[in-house]
């Protein structure tokens, strides 16, 4: 047994190959371009994200990090998503899959990342350290609650031409919400499908906004991004949408964006059916861990501030320590209202003794510190250091948009 990464060509498309057999659900050979064009499109790609067992020279195990940057309020993380993990059937039984997750935290820790995030299976990542930490959100929206909405903006399918300016109105869209990663041009190169996204159109046919859906054929069809920067806008993508649907007999809308989304804040004035799922703990899906506590909270120091200074702690002075259970321990300090980080505590300061996992759903908003609490009542906090607590931590809605799924 072997535990190294791609370094070849050969390895590269022998895992495409891997994964097209083991996860593709209806095409192979779109499931292996997918890999191949992630390989050799995505700017933050490296071959040493690609960490591998070999038997007798074969891949026979893998997993991927694909590297991004969340936002967490206006600051970016570094994360490193873990996906693409398989095993040969012939190769399971021997704990691979378990030796490669402890590589690539290993990896992530010696690669200064901020955040690990993953789309997990039941019962398995939070052996290591990973949690649930963020919600999946519908709004669904009666077809009548719509008819009065007509399409007032000129519409067509996304083209080529529109990739910059997509990704502006995107990160300028997205650039305070906290789950959403940064996107580059060159992310767009699997987004940029006619039959995914829509887009709104000025006079010299320049893209106004867009919305990204799943195609007609989906099984459950349902908007999961849309940026118009004026109510009437999204108006006519609601109307839009709304007529798609009517075809299928279907007889609502699904919008798949948080709460805090404008388009969700219009809907919630036309009336439908808002859910929230929360996942129990061990149920898998939208996981996170921390990986490096004090160069986290460094990242994030601006928004922090930021927060503090539209606080009652405008000004003032004290802080508090975090010690945890996997990312090592930080102080942040509060003097005459300036926030600092440091990577070691301060005897002076209040201590807050909680599991990293706990501490990575107070970071992204997913937990207030009395949630907190009530799972795990051994997290004790004076009452001073709970007001900042709550002052620099508040609730969110954190969410990270499908067309960045991994």
């Amino acid at each position: 047994m072997e535990l190294t990464y791609a370094k070849t060509q050969e390895d590269l498309e022998q895992i495409a190959d891997f994964m097209a057999k083991v996860f593709a659900r209806r095409s192979y050979f779109d499931f292996y371009k997918r890999r191949i064009d992630y390989q050799t499109l995505d700017p933050h790609f490296k071959p040493e994200h690609s960490r591998i067992i070999k038997e007798a020279g074969r891949i026979v195990s893998h997993v991927s990090i694909v590297e991004k940057y969340m936002r967490i309020g206006q600051s970016l993380v570094k994360i490193a998503g873990i996906g693409d993990v398989f095993t040969l059937p012939e190769a399971r039984g021997k704990s691979y899959s378990r030796i490669l997750m402890e590589d690539a935290v290993r990896y992530m820790k010696e690669h200064d990342y901020h955040l690990s995030m993953l789309y997990g299976i039941p019962d398995y990542y939070h052996k290591f350290g990973y949690i649930e930490a963020m919600a999946q959100y519908s709004t669904f929206i009666p077809l009548a609650h719509l008819s009065d909405l007509e399409v007032k903006h000129p519409l067509r399918p996304a083209q080529e031409k529109d990739r910059s300016r997509l990704n502006t109105l995107y990160n300028r869209a997205y650039g305070a919400k906290t789950g959403s990663m940064q996107r580059l041009e060159a992310h767009w190169y699997k987004m940029l499908d006619p039959r995914r996204v829509l887009v709104a159109t000025d006079e010299a046919d320049e893209a106004t906004g867009y919305v990204i859906a799943t195609p007609a054929r989906d099984p459950e069809p349902h908007v999961h991004e849309m940026v118009a920067e004026d109510v009437s806008l999204a108006r006519s993508f609601l109307a839009h949408y709304r007529n798609l649907v009517a075809e299928r007999l279907e007889s609502e809308l699904q919008l798949r964006m948080a709460p805090d989304h404008p388009v969700i804040q219009l809907a919630q004035t036309i009336g439908g059916r808002f859910t929230t799922r929360l996942f129990h703990e061990g149920e898998g899906q939208a996981m996170l861990r921390a990986i490096d506590l004090a160069r986290t909270l460094e990242a994030i120091r601006e928004e922090l501030q930021s927060r503090l200074d539209r606080s009652s702690f405008q000004g003032s002075s004290g802080g508090l320590n975090f010690v945890t259970d996997d990312v090592g321990e930080a102080a942040l300090s509060v003097c005459e209202g300036k926030i600092q980080v440091s990577p070691r505590s301060d005897s002076k300061r209040p201590t807050v003794e909680i599991a990293q996992n706990l501490l990575t759903r107070l970071l992204i908003g997913y937990a207030s510190l009395e949630q907190i609490q009530l799972r795990e009542p051994a997290v004790q906090v004076d009452p001073d250091s709970a007001r900042l607590l709550e002052a620099l931590f508040p609730p969110q809605h954190p969410l990270s948009c499908e067309a960045d799924y991994f």
